[in-house]
């Protein structure tokens, strides 16, 4: 083997070796911009969760208020049955599941 035979070959070698650290290179670079992207999205569904949690908040702070009233006008309602408040409830949660694509496959469990 001849030194320009070697040099040759060792060139080829580092040629390839720098295409291959090239290629892991970018592929590093994609993964992390995807990881990027998820944690862009992640932090925006936190961030919805923490407004949706203020409104039901909110919403159950009013629905307190307007029990108490209708505790003193009309205090035999059936509203005012917690059983009797939950079916509506459920039946409501219900017919917004399978609007929005769900089907019922057992009580409080959906399906796409």
């Amino acid at each position: 083997m001849s030194n320009s035979d070697y040099q040759g070959g060792l060139g080829a070698g580092f040629a390839r070796a720098r295409s291959i650290q090239n290629e892991y290179e970018s592929k590093i670079a994609e993964w992390r911009a995807h990881s990027n992207k998820l944690k862009t999205q992640v932090s925006a569904l936190n961030e919805r969760v923490v407004i949706m949690q203020a409104d039901f908040d909110a919403n159950n702070h009013l629905l307190r208020l307007l029990m108490d009233e209708l505790r003193a006008v009309k205090p035999n309602s059936h509203l005012l049955i917690k059983q009797n408040r939950d079916a509506i409830r459920q039946e409501v949660f219900e017919e917004c599941m399978i609007e929005s694509g769900y089907e019922v496959s057992s009580p409080k469990g959906f399906s796409r």
